[in-house]
């Protein structure tokens, strides 16, 4: 049986989101809760990595769970309707960190895998433009200290629209064995004294999106991970 469910996580504490050895990561975290709760030994897809630091809303993941489960054994009609879906995810949020939640489970067809199956992804970076300290939004925005010029910005966002090869946005140590990826959607919002890039496309390898955030804010340089945000995966 293939279980998915939606993730969302503060990054800050995280080493990102893949397993590691002798690092705290997303991964990691969630495997143990999962296993705990089923009684066996739970091994997840995500949608996507996600570096250390970055944040997510809408992480998706996925996992198989045998049929001889101490769950699944106990109580049959475990996984047929939503309150049963539901009270899966109150018993494993109980069994994670407060930097870490899940929500949203549900039964996929066998062939559902939470990375292979993803159609796009939307990632947001957020900054705030302010010559003094945010406490509020140290951890998830950027600060600017002036106003950037808007008009130039949404100009350069424009140019990465389009398939084409990457390869000079990403981090040097990037292990993707191809560098083509579609950006579909590529804006620029202010509100109030926030902007955001908000940048949706088929896959982002490494540090992709804020190397090309950084570009657009005409820094040329990879901005830092707390302002970024998994916002949504499509399927």
């Amino acid at each position: 049986m293939i279980l998915k469910f939606t993730c969302e996580y503060n990054g800050k504490e995280f080493c990102g989101f893949q397993r590691q050895k002798n690092s705290r990561t997303v991964q990691q975290v969630l495997e143990d809760a999962l296993s705990r709760y089923f009684g066996e030994q739970v091994k997840i897809a995500g949608s996507g990595r996600t570096d250390s630091g970055v944040h997510a809303k809408g992480q998706v993941c996925s996992f198989q769970i045998s049929n001889t489960s101490s769950r699944a054994a106990l109580v049959p009609p475990l996984y047929s309707g939503r309150t049963s879906l539901f009270k899966i995810c109150a018993s494993v949020n109980a069994f994670l960190p407060l930097d870490v939640s899940v929500r949203d489970f549900e039964i996929m067809p066998d062939n559902f895998h939470a990375q292979f199956s993803a159609k796009a992804k939307t990632y947001v970076y957020r900054c705030y433009v302010s010559q003094y300290r945010s406490a509020l939004r140290q951890d998830t925005h950027m600060q600017l200290f002036r106003p950037p010029n808007l008009e130039e910005m949404r100009s350069r966002a424009a140019e990465f629209i389009g398939t084409r090869s990457f390869k000079d946005f990403c981090a040097e140590t990037s292990d993707s064995k191809g560098f083509i990826r579609t950006i579909y959607e590529f804006d620029v919002k202010v509100f109030d004294d926030e902007v955001h890039f908000i940048i949706r496309g088929d896959g982002f390898m490494r540090k992709m999106v804020r190397i090309m955030c950084g570009a657009v804010l005409g820094l040329n340089k990879t901005l830092p991970a707390h302002g970024l945000v998994l916002e949504s995966v499509e399927y």
